[in-house]
């Protein structure tokens, strides 16, 4: 889902276990709701529902808005003044019949609809039409429109239940203490003779219509039953110092919990298992997918040709081919060309466990998201390989320019060096090409200007806009800007604002396509079960100039730990960190442009 897409929740749903269905308002009209893309209404014909009313089948819908946990296809959809509304098939697969149970059980989690439609444009907080498509829906536990609307059941009316009239009151006998007479049977249904059967009567009985026996206790003798009891309780909640009452309770035993009297022994209360505890949320990788991330990946690697005008070192732009003619020297100018690879990294980590915890019930749930973990390892190691070359491909960082006073007044200055990234990846390079900006990485700092500068709600795209009409840039030199995706994340420099800007087809990422392998082996001698992961990440630099970073690298400092691709100024040169480690205890003397040197564990390039 990109960030252009919107989750918008619409009402509660109605389920029909026995034809495994579940209808209700999807879409609700000219109510603000808070999405993923911030507070706004949609209007009637905002949405374009033709595919999904041409096929139902085409929305499917699945669960908390992810895309693998699919319940369902689409019946019907329709529109109504109210709003879009749908109706669902649900699977027969055990998560397909879990979601129809939750849907139906008073206490269920996932009772609410979530359409999922874009891309999306708003403007003055309506959902502006022509532009979004509606492509799936979800069920979720919360929507988050008040006037969500359920729809009623199609089902027949109860039984009306028949009601004898009260018997006639019958008077206590005086004196004595005397049992409770039995209520009255009910009567069934005029409709329905079938016989009602009645609990086993009480002893001693009371005949119904008769006065009820008298039962009187030996003299002296005073019920110290449960009836004095409660009755004691009741009076201790309206009165609680009536003495009487409490010397009625006076004489119950304790029995507490733990301590003194404790009714429960030894690893007699168990407690309540929950398996595997909410751990924050699972890594997902931040900067792989802001290139070009594919699965041609080989032993060999790829490998490819750049072909320009002058030499690999000096590139030209295009040249003037005018010819005067009449047999005069035409124009002519050399051309040159290279080629370039890709570099392949590997990942593996492998654990010999005991086949205990697979054969015997309960140990599998702890391997398995041990094994998980490793899978996440994967993710961040190879996540932190495409910053690393992301970075890389930069080069050293550009000073920020003079801003407006637009930016600079409101402490946006991240503002400011976003757009001037951008306008960097967009301008003509020595070989007179440009590039598309599609990707921004933002600092800490720069990341939380920006999430104050945008005030909260508007779409950060559209208020880029808008700054640089406010800077009278020509149209002729923004071009199209595209969708420009803003992240959080580590661009090298920590001690203030930074942006790194960079276009998705510069870089390659490759890895096996379904993820890492996971290899198993059978350790008979040792009766263990061996288990190793192994993951491949190939990357491909094609095009640096399309990757520009925005700020000034922080200042040396001993004995200071750095990590891969971060940049310090050590005199008048700038370094990058080509490994992490710790800086020494005195700043290393600067080696030539391009040339490494070490400094403590640390190996520093020097990039200016």
């Amino acid at each position: 889902m990109t960030d252009n897409n919107v989750q918008i929740e619409g009402g509660q749903v109605l389920a029909n276990l026995e034809e495994r269905t579940i209808s209700g308002r999807l879409i609700p009209f000219n109510e603000e709701g808070r999405t993923n893309q911030g507070r706004f209404t949609v209007e009637p014909g905002t949405v374009d529902i033709s595919e999904a009313t041409a096929d139902p089948s085409f929305l499917g819908i699945n669960t908390d808005h992810i895309p693998w946990q699919n319940v369902g296809r689409g019946m019907r959809v329709w529109e109504q003044a109210d709003g879009v509304y749908a109706s669902w098939s649900i699977v027969r697969t055990p998560a397909g019949d879990a979601a129809l149970q939750d849907a139906i059980s008073p206490a269920g989690k996932r009772k609410r609809l979530s359409a999922e439609f874009g891309p999306v444009v708003i403007r003055a907080g309506k959902l502006v039409a022509g532009h979004a498509r509606l492509w799936g829906s979800a069920l979720v536990p919360a929507g988050a429109f008040a006037g969500a609307m359920v729809l009623a059941a199609d089902t027949p009316d109860p039984e009306p239940i028949q009601t004898p009239d009260p018997a006639p009151a019958v008077a206590e006998p005086t004196g004595g203490n005397t049992m409770p007479e039995p209520l009255a049977p009910v009567a069934a249904p005029a409709v329905d003779p079938a016989p009602v059967l009645a609990p086993p009567a009480p002893v001693p009985v009371a005949i119904n219509g008769l006065p009820a026996a008298v039962v009187t206790e030996p003299p002296g003798v005073v019920a110290d039953d449960s009836r004095q009891v409660l009755a004691a309780l009741a009076s201790l909640r309206t009165n609680p110092r009536d003495a009487d009452a409490m010397q009625v309770l006076a004489a119950i035993a304790d029995i507490t919990m733990s301590g003194t009297n404790t009714l429960p022994g030894a690893n007699t209360l168990r407690p309540n298992w929950l398996g595997k505890l909410y751990q924050g949320i699972p890594y997902v990788r931040e900067y792989a997918q802001l290139c070009n991330l594919g699965t041609e990946i080989s032993a060999a690697g790829k490998l490819g040709m750049k072909v320009v005008r002058g030499t690999a070192a000096s590139p030209l732009g295009p040249q003037d081919g005018t010819w005067v003619g009449n047999k005069q020297p035409i124009n002519g100018y050399r051309g040159d060309s290279s080629t370039v690879g890709s570099l392949l990294y590997r990942f593996a980590v492998g654990n010999d466990i005991d086949r205990s915890l697979y054969d015997l019930p309960g140990g599998w749930e702890v391997v398995q998201e041990f094994l998980q973990l490793i899978i996440e390892d994967y993710l961040f190691w190879s996540d932190r390989l495409a910053r690393e070359t992301i970075l890389a491909a930069a080069g050293a960082p550009v000073a920020a320019k003079t801003y407006p006073a637009i930016y600079t007044t409101n402490g946006t200055t991240a503002l400011g060096m976003l757009i001037q990234g951008i306008l960097a990846v967009r301008k003509r390079k020595a070989d007179g090409r440009r590039d598309q900006p599609t990707f921004a990485i933002l600092n800490d700092l720069a990341f939380e200007q920006i999430a104050y500068a945008v005030g909260g709600d508007q779409n950060l795209p559209a208020f880029i806009t808008l700054a640089l009409s406010a800077l009278n840039v020509p149209q002729s030199e923004i071009g199209q800007l595209g969708n420009v995706i803003a992240v959080n994340g580590d661009n090298g420099i920590i001690g203030t604002p930074s942006v790194t800007v960079g276009s998705k087809m510069g870089i390659d990422f490759d890895e096996l396509a379904g993820g890492p392998l996971v290899i198993d082996a059978i350790d008979l001698a040792r009766g263990g079960i061996d288990k190793a992961t192994h993951g491949y990440f190939q990357t491909f630099t094609k095009r640096p100039e399309s990757f520009v970073t925005i700020g000034t690298a922080d200042a040396w400092a001993a004995t200071t730990a750095v990590v891969t691709g971060q940049y310090m100024k050590n005199g008048a040169a700038t370094l990058q960190a080509l490994n992490a480690g710790t800086t020494g205890a005195a700043a290393p003397t600067n080696p030539a442009v391009g040339a490494n040197v070490t400094d403590g564990t640390v190996t520093w390039k020097r990039l200016a």
